[in-house]
């Protein structure tokens, strides 16, 4: 049975393998568009918020004028939580539980970019980066991923103006979620945690033997 102080270290040690940040690739067509990731979701706990990052990446089969309209999200979390737009790119509209379905999907969050390039708007073309802030939440409440007309997805992005005029759909699945690679702090800290957990047991191990040497009662 585990005691509180391997408990403990166990949960330096998720703490420190990046449980708490996640990166969701949207790779997966939905309607013919080419096979290749379109667009990177960086997820980073930051206290009781999630930070948000997404980056449109350029694709040749879709051109180079082709751009995010929306982002929609599977999440199990509270919906109390306010959104804050952190970046230069415009957001039109950030909402939870958003009405019907998509392709099949019910998504939970919906956030949506400017479709037009006119004034004051501002497009999500390639190299583009999004960020904002969503207060009282979780990363882990966006990895479920919800069925729909293709594979099982933890969010889709829309992109328009591909080449030919045309619009095509990606999710991002569990397979394309690529946690991120500790920092060196982060290191030390899952060192830590397996420190405690070896004393732990060697502490176990050395009572054990000490009990196995006593003198048995005549």
């Amino acid at each position: 049975m585990l005691t509180k102080r391997m408990w403990m270290g166990l949960g330096l040690m998720f703490a420190a393998s990046g449980a708490y940040a996640e990166t969701l690739n949207f790779n997966a067509p939905l309607n013919g568009g080419p096979a290749a990731t379109v667009a990177m979701l960086d997820l980073t706990q930051n206290g009781t918020n999630v930070d948000f990052r997404l980056t449109k990446l350029g694709v040749a089969g879709l051109g180079g004028s082709s751009f995010i309209t929306q982002l929609l999200l599977s999440y199990t979390g509270s919906q109390s939580g306010s959104f804050t737009n952190t970046g230069s790119q415009a957001t039109d509209k950030f909402t939870f539980d958003p009405s019907g379905k998509d392709a099949g999907y019910d998504f939970a969050i919906q956030v949506k970019f400017p479709p037009s390039n006119g004034n004051n708007s501002d497009r999500f073309l390639d190299g583009d980066v999004a960020s904002w802030t969503l207060t009282n939440a979780s990363v882990s409440s966006f990895l479920t991923a919800i069925p729909g007309s293709g594979p099982d997805a933890l969010g889709m992005v829309h992109v328009q103006g591909a080449t030919g005029g045309n619009s095509f759909k990606y999710v991002a699945t569990l397979d394309g979620v690529t946690p991120p690679v500790p920092e060196a702090s982060a290191w030390i800290s899952m060192l830590a945690g397996l420190g405690v957990v070896g004393l732990v047991l060697a502490r176990r191990n050395k009572v054990g033997a000490q009990r196995s040497r006593l003198p048995s009662a005549a």
